[in-house]
């Protein structure tokens, strides 16, 4: 009876093309999650903006089946959870938003897309208290909000982990895209936290560009071929001299991933730059590093000890693996749950609560709809993924603890030279394998 149930629930998402709406608040039984609210206490209503039908549906479902685990789990909080199909189009999350919103809800979580966020950041009027899942910081705001992993926070682990080891003089590589302009932005901000460092060369490439060499030639040492005859005098004292007293840098950081990450490191390695020269970090997700030539490529990423015992119930759960943003939907959810009884919810309410831990670690919402989330270091060793520092175990202000005043730097931005509930049911139908996301910005 209980599968049967949440099947038929579930079958609500296939009708939301005439109501847009699907409740897991009024079934009954099983899913109601307000057993023992307190007379006085407000209901809240919570609505999540997700792409359940459409080419990310995969995606969509999973952090559905996540939200419903997190409601499960709060199953006394004041509030119910409505789902809005964005169909994964900024037009779709427009009429999402407009469904959320007549249904006077007090949090709206997602969209997922930084398209869909955009357009309902430019449709319509502030005070949305949107808690997004998208990764692209140029779309948040004080009403606009993610609980993304964020480019700028990756960028402040790596470069107050390279200001630790006392590394001052960085490289920088990778495409002038929206990516690209949010990396140097972040840099330019937490390099100036450093005493000392500065960026001394970067080689930007056309976010289509197929050859990559010339930008890699902006950065890479001298170099001669060992098999060319007939060397002059320079060459051969190019060649004599150990590649780390060619380089002029101490660290390089290539804001890549996927296939031109692989193509940029085997590049790189062919003018002796690699990780076994000189420390090189990446912004990429964990689950692209299988490539060989990224073997000894540092990156920041979010630590791993709840989401692995989450993954574990969801897949017990579920009987398939969760899909990328999973568990931020888990822990969005839980954490909004947490603070429903409060007399009002919204992005302040959870930013007064300071940090939350989640599955995916300690995060803290900032006042501009950005967060700060506590990252570890880890590096590719062969097959595997090491984990080099842990993530720390408390949020740190926004200036680097060991560091002094702030120093000049240049302006980046100018033109470039050249333990869960039981199981819930049966999951929503969906293609357990891993579904790209909009990448590296979502």
């Amino acid at each position: 009876m209980k599968k049967v149930l949440f099947l038929l629930a579930l079958l609500c998402t296939a009708c939301t093309q005439t109501h847009k709406i699907t409740s897991f608040f009024d079934v009954p039984e099983t899913f109601s999650n307000t057993p023992e609210i307190e007379k006085n206490v407000r209901v809240k209503t919570v609505s999540m903006l997700l792409p359940l039908t459409g080419n990310k549906a995969v995606m969509g479902q999973d952090m559905q089946n996540a939200a419903l685990m997190a409601l499960r789990d709060e199953k006394n909080a004041p509030m119910r959870l409505l789902f809005f199909d964005t169909q994964g189009t900024p037009e779709g999350a427009k009429e999402a938003y407009n469904w959320a919103k007549a249904q006077n809800s007090d949090m709206i979580l997602g969209p997922v897309f930084s398209s869909e966020v955009a357009a309902i950041n430019t449709g319509f009027s502030s005070g949305a208290n949107l808690l997004t899942y998208t990764s692209d910081s140029t779309v948040l705001d004080a009403s606009h909000a993610s609980f993304s992993m964020l480019i700028p926070n990756q960028i402040d682990t790596i470069i107050q982990q390279l200001c630790s080891e006392g590394k001052t003089r960085l490289a920088a590589l990778g495409s002038e895209s929206k990516t690209g302009q949010i990396v140097m932005n972040s840099l330019d901000k937490a390099i100036k936290k450093c005493p000392n460092m500065e960026l001394v060369k970067y080689g930007l490439y056309g976010e289509t560009e197929e050859n990559l060499t010339p930008a890699i030639l902006k950065i890479a040492p001298k170099f001669v071929d060992p098999k060319k005859k007939d060397l002059t005098e320079e060459e051969q004292q190019i060649l004599a001299t150990p590649i780390q007293e060619r380089l002029d840098f101490d660290a390089l950081i290539v804001f890549e991933e996927g296939i031109r990450l692989s193509q940029a490191m085997a590049i790189l390695a062919f003018y002796d730059v690699s990780p076994d020269v000189v420390p090189i970090y990446t912004l990429a997700s964990v689950k692209s590093m299988k490539d060989k030539a990224l073997n000894g490529v540092f990156m920041a990423d979010l630590p791993t000890q709840g989401n692995a015992a989450f993954t574990r119930k969801y897949l017990t759960t579920f009987e398939q693996n969760p899909s990328q943003l999973a568990s931020l939907a888990y822990d969005s959810v839980r954490w909004i749950a947490q603070n429903a009884d409060q007399d009002t919810l919204n992005l302040k309410t959870l930013q007064a609560q300071g940090t939350y831990q989640g599955v995916d670690g300690l995060i803290r919402l900032n006042e501009d709809g950005t967060n700060k989330r506590a990252l570890r270091l880890v590096q590719k060793k062969g097959r595997n993924v090491q984990e080099i520092i842990p993530a720390p175990t408390e949020l740190e202000s926004e200036e680097f603890p060991f560091m002094g005043l702030e120093e000049e730097s240049t302006d980046l931005t100018l033109t470039p030279p050249e333990a869960l509930d039981e199981s819930l049911g049966n999951a929503v139908q969906s293609n357990p394998s891993e579904v790209p996301v909009e990448s590296p910005l979502y």
